[in-house]
């Protein structure tokens, strides 16, 4: 795997830091040619093509960060600023977060907001809106010959209303999977394109049909651990948290600090051709969500002293149309980055079970990395490309399919009902069930999976106790064979040993319901009170 790590980068010349991004990207002589050239890779023509009453091109730097491991894969990052030390202080920073493993990224979905105000509604619109949703869904998809083809396209509608000092308006929002796209052009047809349906059902008037720039269904997360010692110690550490704490809390520092924070973000926007405007709108607002404007990041010590640093913003960016594939040198910018949307994974193979999304058992995916060889277990029949011999059960591939189809179409409802019940779930167990403890982060969880402890008690006769009210969980331990080993994961999180062996798993699914909840909550309350009546190998 190539290393990010370019010890006296700076120090090259210019065809030495060419010919390392070439072998670190794999860059074809055209590709190279275009970074040689001094015009930016953007002559008169291809501009005259990108905006109106064009007159010339204007360059700015593009430089390339090094050092990063971004969700255990090194990356060379490409920068486009002209403000100097931006590039030199992320390429330290990510130098001092690899030494504790980098920095670790999630994605939370590819989600496109699409409004439609609706001024002189009547009053029962929201009720008539919502009971033919699917049909204003299905037109939407109509617009686009591509995303529904892909098993995406609009997926939700909801409704609000917003009273004004002059009157109220309806506001109708699509939610639209818009995939690797930045997704404008597509969401604001589709916002057009179902405008005079929802008038005919509203009895309004549609005004603005726009997507918003506002993507916070398509949040992005990061997160890093910077070694005590690395950084400068203790005090360093104190006066950087002092520092973060100054711009979380005052207008006037939390606009300068979250410029800076800017200065990297954007200028990765800039270099693989993303709509850094929209971006830094987004970033802005969300700064302000909490009903004051404050810092994008949060920073806070570990157990161990360690630096912690957090960063959320909502992110919309796209890999497909528009100037990345226009401008010659974004796309060779992303080509650099390597994203190819699955090959992100990192992996070779990935594989997973149908029966884990309500479809047929005994069937599943399997992804296989384009240039990875598998060898077949059965010879003879030569299916698959001569991977596997047999016949497919088409039955239930088609049965998977359809659950796909199903879950995918329900996922942003479902999420946030998991959510909802997950929450609901740690918060009565930590509050009315002795010596409970939940394993685990709560702002960054699955919430479908949820791991407890409780203090003295093995996990192996809280599930017996379960099993006889008939509600199924998981132990972390393994008491059933007759050890009393926790789970590996629970002690490298840092779960004291006795609470590991004292954990249980419980799973919420599509048919979790609310009064499910209290009923487990009750049972463990049950359950617990007998348990501490009798002896434990834990005491």
């Amino acid at each position: 795997m190539p290393d990010s790590s370019i010890p006296k980068f700076f120090e090259k010349s210019h065809e030495e830091k060419l010919d390392i991004i070439c072998n670190f990207s794999d860059l074809s002589d055209d590709e190279l040619d275009h970074l040689k050239n001094s015009t930016g890779g953007l002559d008169f023509q291809h501009a005259n093509k990108m905006i109106e009453n064009a007159i010339g091109t204007f360059s700015l730097p593009l430089g390339i960060a090094t050092n990063f491991k971004i969700n255990n894969k090194d990356y060379l990052i490409p920068m486009v600023i002209e403000e100097p030390s931006v590039i030199a202080a992320a390429s330290k920073a990510a130098k001092i977060a690899k030494v504790c493993g980098g920095f670790i990224a999630s994605v939370d979905g590819n989600i496109s907001i699409g409004q439609i105000q609706v001024l002189n509604a009547n009053t029962e619109a929201i009720s008539q809106i919502n009971t033919r949703s699917n049909e204003i869904i299905e037109l939407a998809n109509s617009s686009s010959n591509t995303l529904p083809k892909l098993g995406k396209g609009a997926k939700k509608l909801e409704c609000k209303e917003i009273k004004t000092d002059k009157s109220s308006m309806l506001i109708v929002e699509l939610m639209i999977d818009v995939g690797d796209a930045m997704g404008a052009n597509v969401t604001n047809t589709m916002c057009e394109t179902v405008a005079p349906l929802i008038e005919k059902i509203s009895g309004g008037k549609t005004l603005l049909r726009i997507l918003s720039n506002y993507s916070t269904k398509r949040m992005v997360s990061v997160s890093a651990t910077f070694d005590k010692e690395t950084v400068g110690g203790d005090q360093v550490i104190d006066d950087m948290i002092s520092a973060f704490e100054f711009a979380d809390n005052d207008v006037y520092r939390a606009v300068t600090h979250n410029k800076g924070v800017m200065n990297g973000t954007i200028s990765v926007a800039n270099a693989t051709g993303q709509d850094s405007r929209a971006i830094e709108a987004a970033a802005h607002a969300y700064a302000s969500h909490t009903g004051r404007y404050r810092s994008l990041t949060q920073w806070s010590k570990d157990k161990e002293g360690n630096l912690v640093g957090k960063f959320q913003i909502p992110l919309s960016v796209g890999i497909v149309g528009g100037v990345t594939n226009n401008h010659p040198i974004a796309k060779i910018c992303t080509k650099i980055l390597k994203i190819k949307d699955v090959q992100e994974l990192s992996c070779d193979f990935f594989v997973f079970s149908a029966h884990k999304l309500y479809g047929p058992k005994g069937v599943g995916v399997l992804y296989v990395r384009r240039g990875v060889e598998i060898d077949p277990l059965v010879a003879g029949g030569g299916q698959e490309r001569q991977r596997r011999s047999g016949t497919e059960n088409v039955a239930s591939i088609v049965g998977f399919a359809e659950a796909l189809r199903l879950i995918e179409g329900e996922r942003l409802e479902s999420r946030q009902r998991m959510r909802t019940l997950s929450d609901a779930l740690i918060e009565e167990v930590l509050s009315r069930v002795v010596g409970s403890s939940f394993n685990g982060s709560q702002s960054n969880k699955v919430p479908e999976i949820i791991n407890f402890s409780f203090h003295g008690v093995e996990g192996e006769p809280v599930l017996l106790g379960l099993d006889f009210k008939g509600i199924a969980a998981s132990s972390g331990s393994a008491c059933s064979s007759a050890s009393l080993e926790p789970s590996h994961v629970l002690i490298a999180m840092g779960i004291d040993q006795n609470l590991a062996v004292g954990s249980i798993r419980i799973s919420l699914g599509r048919d979790t319901s609310r009064e499910d909840i209290s009923d487990v909550v009750n049972s463990l309350i049950e359950i617990l009170e007998q348990l501490n009546g009798y002896p434990s190998a834990l005491h």
